[in-house]
């Protein structure tokens, strides 16, 4: 995935109205295209400004330029492992709350990822009506 962070121009313009309302910015860390491109979408579609990172450096990369209220991320990027960006941006004093998702299954990851700072730890597949719920969830916490 080429990490830019819109997929298209009718994801830029969409950005760009979400931003101009003031909407909350979710990144998304996903190395798996055409995932990262259907949650984007969706998460737009419900008036989100969405940023897509497909490998841990973007990701930090648009944490720090986006700080986002949510991140979303796999266990597994091809440069490393999203329990790091739970570390960091736990122990940066960061608001953001991060939800870890992960085809891993077992209660010792999920407990990891909650005492690391995640917020949620969600197995992969997630039905988007799921995650959408648990978004709502952390907006109202």
């Amino acid at each position: 995935m080429n990490g830019s962070l819109v997929c298209d121009r009718r994801d830029a313009i969409a950005d760009d109205a979400a931003a101009v309302r003031g909407e909350p910015t979710i990144v998304v860390a996903e190395d798996e295209p055409t995932l990262a491109r259907n949650v984007a979408r969706f998460l737009r579609r419900r008036g989100y400004r969405v940023g897509v990172a497909g490998t841990l450096a973007e990701a930090r990369e648009l944490c720090r330029r986006l700080a986002p209220r949510i991140l979303l991320t796999d266990l597994d990027l091809p440069d490393g492992n999203g329990l790091a960006l739970i570390d960091e941006l736990s122990g940066g004093g960061s608001s953001c709350k991060v939800v870890l998702i992960t085809a891993h299954r077992g209660p010792d990851l999920a407990r990891d990822a909650i005492r690391r700072g995640a917020r949620r730890c969600l197995e992969k597949p997630v039905p988007l009506e799921r995650l959408a719920a648990v978004i709502e969830e952390l907006e109202a916490d």
